[in-house]
């Protein structure tokens, strides 16, 4: 169960509430019981896998021999097709 971050449209205390993603429950501020209002906050996000980073190299070409590969790597229009 995701947690929600609220704030109070009365008082402007922020807090969290644990409730479940298709619940839209009223919400109340725990210290002047006023009404309460979802506020978004930022989302860490991971990427795995390869790709993602600049620093990240493609595989190219793998089914070419060394030969070809090296051959191919020299050539200024590359028009293979990779399958």
């Amino acid at each position: 169960m995701p947690m929600y971050r609220y704030k109070c449209k009365k008082c402007g205390h922020e807090f969290t509430v644990l409730h479940s993603m298709n619940e839209n429950p009223e919400i109340h501020c725990e210290l002047c019981n006023g009404a309460a209002q979802r506020v978004l906050s930022r989302v860490a996000v991971i990427f795995k896998g390869d790709g993602y980073y600049i620093t990240d190299s493609k595989k190219e070409h793998n089914h070419l021999s060394s030969e070809e590969n090296n051959s191919h790597n020299n050539c200024m229009n590359c028009e293979h097709v990779v399958d």
